[in-house]
């Protein structure tokens, strides 16, 4: 699960931020 980099930082990203929101929420 490492064949770019660039799209395992954006998902890292993209999950982080999901996970700020869903813990801003709560």
């Amino acid at each position: 699960m490492t064949t770019r980099p660039i799209a395992n930082k954006y998902r890292e990203g993209k999950l982080k931020r999901t996970l700020k929101r869903e813990f801003n929420s709560t």
